[in-house]
C-alpha cells in the first residue's frame, strides 16, 4: 500500500505523481482535515438519516491518503482512454482547493 509519509520522502516523485509538492500537499491536508470532519459530522447529524450514527461502513483511509488518491484521480484520469477530464468549477469549491490547483 502507498504511504503518504513514505511517498513525500521523494518530493520530485511526489510532485509529478500528485501535482503538488510534499509541503503544499501537507498544507492542504491540514487545511482540509477540520473541514472534512465538520462536514463529515454535520452529515451524521441531518435529519432524515435511516441509519444510526456508527452503522454502515467504515472509512479505511486518512484524510491525507483520500486526499492524495483524489488528487492522483484528478491529475491523471485525462490519460484515460475515452476519458473526459472531470471540469472543477472554482464557485464549488472556494475554501478547499487553493488557485494554484485550480489553474
Amino acid at each position: 500500500m502507498l504511504r503518504v509519509d513514505r511517498l513525500t520522502q521523494r518530493s520530485r516523485s511526489f510532485e509529478s505523481f500528485c501535482g503538488l509538492t510534499p509541503q503544499e500537499f501537507h498544507a492542504l491536508a491540514t487545511e482540509l482535515e477540520p473541514l472534512w470532519e465538520r462536514a463529515h459530522r454535520a452529515s451524521l447529524l441531518r435529519e432524515g438519516r435511516q441509519r444510526r450514527i456508527g452503522a454502515g461502513r467504515q472509512f479505511k483511509l486518512d484524510v491525507p491518503h483520500r486526499l492524495l488518491l483524489t488528487l492522483v484521480y484528478l491529475r491523471h484520469s485525462r490519460d484515460l482512454p475515452g476519458r473526459e477530464p472531470l471540469l472543477v468549477e472554482q464557485q464549488h469549491f472556494p475554501v478547499l482547493l487553493p488557485p494554484f490547483f485550480l489553474a
